[in-house]
């Protein structure tokens, strides 16, 4: 029978250095910014920014169809305000429509509209045909984005990424909101202006929804703007949050879960998004935008509970090392596709690929856990693509459909040379162990502390050692999946509002 390893201390009184010792970014809890002179380009943006709201030039900001594009649209769109542009305008593509980046939809609109800047906000860094054509018809461009750096660079004015820097940096992992907030910094810091603090908010709903990894400065600054949460409110978050269901406003979490599923609905036409024009019209123009966002949300989260059934009932193939999924009959709707990959990698560990077929097109979206690098795999391969882009863990492509069968042998030739299996053993991401008796007196608000929870920071693990199975269904949401018996050792998590999901256990001779 297997045991679990017991090498840390079973007390109570100092679960709080355990966890800490787990995760050892959490002693790093002073909030500050490191010096934005280590962004390459930052100053130079900055620069040019101020130059166009002075003379009045017409500026674009062009950002992308996710929280991320969305939060750091409208900041960047509130700061020009702030600054006294009035002469500024956002467009969000329809990834549905529209391919990713800079399309050619959006040139020809940017050069009939005669404008004198773009600002890339969340993405750009790929657009190399758009960029050259905007600058042969003398239009700037400035790319602010946070995804992986090519070899080749796009001719832009500037490019501000942080992962054009060392990995080491404090700012290379962070969102494409941040990025943007930088610029902000910076441009106040030039203009001797005060940041304002509502825009701490954003990045939190950006990086959060992103899921980049709060590990470091990005947990550093979600948490800071978790706890200023209620000083930062201005007219706008609270308009929001009083539209609400009812909830705990002490639990910001839960504000923050709640604006990432309405704001995450709005695909529109025309480069127009409901959820950024909600944020970003006047008062008496909220409502009726709202409303529609609410019947959309309504109608996404139907899409998703048929989502959460195709994934319960998918039929994992036997000794696979990817997940190549072909929606040939129109199972699934395109928007949960990213969804429906993320489900099923972290159900099989393995590396999936959701594809669909539209207008002579392949649309995927990819998701892995850890151990494989889908980035680097579409980058050995993209000569089957028309376009790709993303994360280690999260990406997508477009590619012609008569490529089909090619990309179907290459991905899984690809899979087969690059296993990923591997032995899980959850004992392994256990944060602290305590006894039983402990356990019961345990008081789990220890646990704000190391909020906010998220990627690569999730809520704590605990091995409770011989636990009483009579007593532990009080504390446990799946206490059903335990076979008969009278004590065990078992691994929790930590679910919020004081409950637990179990994740592994042996029983006790």
């Amino acid at each position: 029978m297997r045991q679990f390893l017991n090498s840390k201390s079973e007390s109570a009184a100092n679960i709080r250095s355990q966890i800490i010792n787990s995760r050892k970014f959490l002693t790093e809890t002073n909030f500050s910014i490191p010096s934005l002179d280590s962004l390459t380009d930052l100053k130079k943006s900055a620069k040019r920014v101020i130059n166009a709201v002075n003379n009045a030039e017409k500026i674009m900001i062009f950002g992308h169809d996710d929280m991320d594009g969305i939060t750091s649209t409208y900041i960047l769109y509130d700061f020009l305000r702030i600054l006294g542009s009035k002469n500024h305008f956002c467009y969000i593509p329809n990834r549905i429509i529209e391919n990713h980046g800079l399309s050619p939809i959006f040139t020809k609109k940017v050069i009939e509209g005669k404008f004198d800047l773009v600002i890339t906000v969340d993405g750009g860094i790929k657009s190399y045909d758009a960029v050259e054509v905007l600058s042969k018809a003398n239009i700037q461009v400035i790319i602010t984005d946070h995804h992986i750096v090519p070899e080749n660079l796009p001719c832009a004015h500037s490019i501000v990424n942080p992962k054009r820097e060392d990995p080491s940096s404090s700012f290379y992992m962070i969102a494409g909101v941040t990025v943007t907030y930088l610029l902000i910094c910076k441009i106040s810091e030039l203009k001797s202006l005060k940041v304002p603090g509502k825009y701490m908010s954003w990045i939190a709903l950006g990086s959060i929804a992103d899921r980049v990894p709060l590990t470091g400065f990005n947990w550093q600054i979600v948490r800071k703007a978790y706890k200023d949460w209620r000083d930062n409110e201005d007219e706008l978050l609270s308009y929001l949050r009083n539209g609400m269901p009812a909830v705990d406003f002490d639990d910001v979490s839960e504000i923050v879960s709640y604006f990432i599923k309405l704001l995450s609905n709005g695909r529109d036409l025309d480069g127009n998004h409901k959820a950024l024009q909600l944020l970003i019209s006047p008062k008496e123009a909220r409502d009726s935008i709202l409303q529609q966002l609410l019947l959309e949300k309504k109608n996404f989260e139907s899409s998703i509970d048929q989502a959460n059934q195709f994934v319960k009932k998918f039929a994992v193939p036997q000794k696979a090392e990817g997940i190549f999924y072909l929606d040939d009959s129109d199972v699934i709707e395109q928007s949960t596709m990213g969804m429906i990959a993320s489900e099923l990698a972290a159900k099989t560990l393995l590396p999936v690929f959701v594809i669909k077929e539209k207008s002579e097109l392949l649309i995927c979206e990819a998701r892995c856990s850890d151990g494989f690098d889908l980035m680097k795999m579409f980058n050995e391969l993209e000569h089957l693509f028309i376009q790709y882009g993303g994360h280690t863990k999260a990406a997508g492509f477009t590619a012609n459909s008569n490529r089909k069968a090619e990309i179907e042998t290459e991905f899984i030739d690809y899979v087969n040379s690059h296993p990923t299996r591997k032995e899980f053993s959850v004992s392994q991401c256990v944060d602290a162990v305590i006894s039983w008796k402990d356990f019961v007196q345990f008081n789990t608000d220890i646990f704000n502390e190391f909020k906010p929870f998220g990627q690569d920071n999730p809520t704590p693990i605990l091995l409770i050692k011989e636990a009483q199975l009579n007593e532990l269904a009080e504390y446990v949401e799946n206490f059903n999946i335990l076979p008969s018996g009278c004590c065990l050792d078992v691994i929790l998590k930590y679910k919020e509002r004081k409950t637990y999901k179990i994740m592994d256990y042996t029983l006790l001779s």
